[in-house]
């Protein structure tokens, strides 16, 4: 990438999208070992949603606080 090009592209990173997607492996992961150990693999999908929520919440915690210390 050239060195003009890196000027004019805003270094632009979304935690909330980072916090997500991190969230919901760690989520499928919590819901396998709960489903492995309660013989039922329906909890996957309760532990997706629960990795989810967390990644979302953690990600837009450390966006605000980003926002904040440019501002």
């Amino acid at each position: 990438m050239s060195q003009e090009h890196q000027d004019q592209t805003p270094e632009k990173t979304s935690y909330m999208t980072l916090g997500m997607v991190i969230g919901a492996g760690a989520g499928i992961a919590l819901g396998v070992a709960l489903g492995a150990a309660m013989d039922n693999m329906g909890f996957m999908g309760v532990g997706l949603a629960i990795g989810v929520g967390a990644g979302l919440a953690i990600g837009t915690a450390l966006d605000q606080r980003r926002k904040g210390d440019a501002v």
